[in-house]
């Protein structure tokens, strides 16, 4: 509904307030910032329209953390893409010394 929308204008200025005085701000920050807003935002409101129904046997902490565990599984491909894996010169030197030690 249209209040429901209404309700999240003071959550998004917010964000929109910290960001811009943040002395460390990034556009990318900001965006990541704001589709983390939309995302939690609409899975409470998703889970609560599902929950609507008395015949479900899901209680509400298993519906979020079935919907926790597939924004997940739906977002580490595109994690994957834009970072990708990256192992520091700390990282790859301790596994290389712990491996040599074990032989």
């Amino acid at each position: 509904s249209l209040l429901a929308v209404g309700s999240l204008v003071p959550v998004v200025g917010g964000v929109v307030l910290a960001s811009m005085t943040e002395v460390s701000f990034n556009w990318i920050g900001f965006w990541s910032a704001m589709a983390s807003n939309v995302t939690n935002q609409s899975r409470n409101v998703f889970s609560k329209k599902l929950l609507a129904d008395k015949e479900e046997t899901l209680d509400d902490i298993n519906l979020f953390s079935i919907m926790t565990v597939m924004s997940f599984l739906l977002s580490v491909p595109l994690m994957l893409y834009l970072e990708g894996i990256k192992f520091s010169p700390s990282y790859v030197q301790s596994t290389v010394s712990i491996a040599s030690s074990q032989k």
